[in-house]
């Protein structure tokens, strides 16, 4: 992935410094002149004197290795998206199988999009809308299901609420809490920092009591 920025940011730009290309990459810039070196003896680069510097010119051979890399990179994205499909339609199969039938997901972010993707000609649930705390994205769609505020949840009357967003869980399940007193509505999380390690997809519950016999997991029981 690295050797692939590089190559890129260098077939649009020769005369660019390594502290440039450290920080479009985020590496330091010592290890962005490894790189450099490597690629010189590779044959990929060559560089050429400058007034202010050294620039830097893809080869043949560089085009060659920036397209494979490419290419491959490419193949690794179709591979791992769908990796994620069979994962979260696995994933809301078992949800399902515990009587969740109908969801909202809350997040419209990326992960939302390749959940929604994977659910795309699935009857496994009904998903009635994604619902987001960004005021820009409310009233719009993803994946043809309106994004909402998290005051319509009620009015959904969901089985469940599925949180997408991984980074921002901990934070969605707050608001959820503070939101009307509380809903009194099962709330599962896709992935986070609570799932543990090995058990994806694990589905990590906050259900009220009388709920939590309905839709807990399998594999949260000991």
């Amino acid at each position: 992935m690295r050797e692939l920025q590089l190559l890129e940011a260098l077939a649009e730009r020769s005369e660019v410094s390594q502290s440039a290309l450290a920080g479009l990459v985020g590496l330091t810039p010592a290890r962005v002149n490894a790189y450099i070196q490597r690629f010189v003896t590779d044959g990929y680069v060559v560089t050429a004197q400058r007034s202010r510097g050294v620039s830097y010119h893809l080869t043949p051979a560089g085009q060659h290795a920036l397209a494979f890399h490419r290419v491959s990179y490419r193949a690794e994205l179709v591979a791992l998206t769908r990796a994620a499909r069979s994962t979260f339609r696995l994933f809301f199969s078992e949800l399902r199988s515990r009587g969740i039938f109908r969801v909202v997901l809350y997040g419209a972010g990326e992960t939302g999009e390749v959940v929604l993707d994977a659910l795309a000609d699935s009857e496994v649930v009904t998903v009635l809308a994604v619902i987001d705390d960004d005021v820009r994205k409310q009233g719009r769609t993803c994946h043809g299901r309106p994004i909402r505020h998290r005051a319509v949840i009620p009015q959904l009357a969901p089985d469940a609420i599925v949180i997408t967003s991984i980074t921002a869980a901990a934070e969605i399940r707050e608001r959820l809490r503070l939101t009307d007193g509380g809903l009194d509505i099962p709330i599962v999380t896709i992935a986070g920092p609570e799932t543990e390690p090995g058990s994806f997809p694990a589905a990590v519950r906050d259900v009220p009591p009388a709920a939590a016999g309905d839709v807990a997991l399998a594999h949260d029981h000991p």
